[in-house]
């Protein structure tokens, strides 16, 4: 049950990633349960923190922890305080009766940092890309219209205008 709050529950945190005007996208393995070969977010899944640790934030720091084990990036010194997702849904699969809360975030970065990605097994491949390119790239079910990966683009957009 690794990678779920609980056996019909979890928590599936994302994030855009900005550094010197280009987004970070990684291509899931050809190994991948789901969306093999498909470009997506950096993130995952959150877990319960250790029993015998208090933190006041766990969602942030599965985020971060998600983030570093897939891009090997350490964004914990640029996730502002109090920072809001930019999208928010959750999803029900009723044959596996589980129930999915989904948050994207979105993180600026230093241009620095774009340089020193280094992807885990669970991806292929990563490039930065600008944003009125991103519809080139197959992100699956994820990002048409109805998934987290193409509605959040569309809450991305005014946030990447007003950083110009």
């Amino acid at each position: 049950m690794k990678h779920q709050l609980t056996s019909k529950t979890k928590l599936l945190q994302k994030a855009w990633l900005l550094s010197d005007g280009k987004l970070l996208i990684l291509k899931r393995s050809l190994q991948s349960r789901t969306r093999a070969g498909q470009w997506d977010l950096p993130g995952g899944n959150s877990e319960w923190p250790d029993a015998d640790m208090d933190i006041n934030q766990p969602h942030q720091a599965d985020l971060i922890r998600e983030v570093s084990e897939e891009t090997g990036l350490d964004v914990a010194p640029f996730w502002k305080n109090r920072q809001q997702p930019i999208y928010f849904t959750t999803y029900f699969q009723g044959r596996e009766q589980l129930f999915t809360t989904i948050v994207v975030w979105f993180i600026k970065l230093p241009r620095s940092l774009s340089a020193k990605v280094k992807i885990s097994h669970e991806h292929s491949d990563f490039i930065w890309v600008r944003f009125d390119v991103l519809d080139q790239y197959d992100f699956g079910f994820a990002g048409g219209p109805a998934g987290f990966i193409g509605a959040s683009m569309k809450r991305l957009l005014p946030i990447i205008k007003d950083l110009d």
